[in-house]
């Protein structure tokens, strides 16, 4: 809890500051504060009456996974009903596949759209708590990858996950219309997009990086 502010009293000094050794005039001056117990000299036990504010998550996911995120975010609230699931996290898929859109489009609110067509896409203006990009950008040519990435960070509310593989990593499998990096190309592209890293794979934005903890960032 933290609480912040500023106000002039108009009184002596004295006067205030004898108000503020008083345990009733001092838990007055609390928010929220039903009482103050002293337990030791300077040292009080408060009891606190504080509401918790509730928003729903919200989610967007950008790949090629017909929107099997969507289920795991249900399974992850514990929800067996998937309509109260959806209510607490709202969750957006882009595809771009329109077998994927056609068969769980409207279940699973996946709209069909590419990386590149990011941009031009009508996501809304609500920031997103938590934006996936999972086994994409290495598949997206430069140009686009810049402004894909960019625009991300315009919609940021909170975490990105951009999984994406470097010429260091061993890969095997579909490498049809791979663009190979470096890590350095990558890091590049994130910093010039104003992200920074927070953990494995994940990037907030730096208006919301001066808020995170030391721990937080990498």
């Amino acid at each position: 809890m933290k609480i912040e502010g500023s106000s002039d009293i108009p009184a002596p000094r004295e006067r205030v500051w004898k108000a503020f050794l008083d345990p009733v005039t001092l838990a007055r001056a609390i928010p929220g504060c039903e009482g103050l117990e002293e337990i030791g000299p300077g040292e009080y036990k408060a009891k606190m009456k504080v509401g918790v504010a509730t928003r729903d998550g919200v989610v967007v996911n950008l790949g090629r996974e017909g929107g099997v995120y969507a289920d795991q975010f249900e399974i992850y609230h514990g929800n067996s009903n998937p309509d109260l699931a959806r209510k607490i996290c709202r969750y957006l898929g882009i595809d771009p596949s329109e077998y994927v859109v056609r068969r769980h489009g409207k279940r699973r609110n996946i709209q069909l759209g590419r990386f590149e067509d990011l941009p031009k896409l009508e996501l809304g203006s609500t920031g997103y708590d938590l934006i996936v990009c999972a086994d994409v950008l290495q598949y997206v040519p430069a140009t686009a990858l810049r402004r894909g990435v960019r625009h991300i960070g315009t919609l940021l509310n909170g975490v990105t996950f951009l999984e994406s593989y470097t010429t260091g990593d061993e890969m095997e499998g579909d490498l049809s219309d791979w663009h190979p990096r470096s890590k350095e190309e990558y890091r590049r592209v994130f910093a010039d997009a104003g992200l920074v890293g927070c953990g494995v794979h994940c990037y907030m934005t730096r208006e919301l990086a001066v808020r995170a903890v030391e721990l937080e960032l990498v």
